[in-house]
């Protein structure tokens, strides 16, 4: 039965065209799983018309955020007590370490990395630990935006033979791969919370000198 679904969302996602990479990740992120499904059609879209990679990478990231989203709030309503009746004592403890210690790389690093990486178990476990949406949703962009751009550079470059070897790779080398790609997050994050500060400390300045005109006007 499952695997007739999957067909027919298949066959669905094939019809929409580039819109299937919208509806492969808010299908694929939201629990029913597509293995590759998403990066099969990128990786097929980018390379008929490399022009458009830009829109093809957009369409999976938004696509995976809103189907997140949907995980994410099934987390947040089953609460703890649906985590514990999916995994181990042990992975559950990991876990909660985990986003306790920096839970922004903890949903952002496994949304680089390919299945069969259980990214699924970190969106539930964002929602059933209260992770505040706006920061989740900031992860998933950040990992996700990295992954789907880096294979659409990878397939414009090598071609469609790149999701086989993207794939082989991080399963061969998972260590140096989610280095890598989580000091690649990391990078992003730090320019980010830069250019926040920078915005803040613009504002104070604009509202000091206003202050400080005012004054003189009194």
């Amino acid at each position: 039965m499952l695997l007739k679904i999957r067909k027919a969302l298949w066959g669905l996602m094939l019809m929409l065209g580039p819109w299937g990479i919208f509806v492969a990740g808010i299908v694929d992120s939201a629990g029913v799983p597509l293995p590759c499904a998403v990066d099969a059609l990128l990786v097929t879209y980018v390379f008929k018309t490399p022009g458009q990679a830009w829109l093809y990478v957009a369409l999976a990231v938004v696509g995976s955020m809103i189907g997140c989203l949907v995980l994410y709030l099934i987390g947040y309503a089953g609460g703890e007590l649906l985590l514990e009746r999916r995994m181990s004592p042990e992975k559950f403890q990991k876990i909660s370490r985990d986003f306790d210690r920096n839970a922004f790389l903890t949903i952002a690093v496994p949304a680089l990395l390919p299945p069969p990486f259980p990214f699924k178990a970190f969106v539930l476990a964002a929602g059933a630990f209260e992770i505040r949406w706006t920061h989740f949703l900031l992860a998933v962009l950040a990992g996700r935006v990295v992954r789907y751009t880096l294979l659409a550079v990878l397939t414009i470059t090598i071609g469609p033979e790149v999701l086989v070897l993207f794939g082989g790779l991080i399963r061969q080398h998972p260590a140096a791969a989610v280095a890598v790609l989580a000091a690649l997050v990391a990078l992003g994050f730090l320019v980010h919370r830069l250019r926040q500060n920078s915005a803040k400390a613009n504002r104070a300045s604009s509202v000091a000198l206003d202050s400080a005109e005012q004054s003189r006007a009194d």
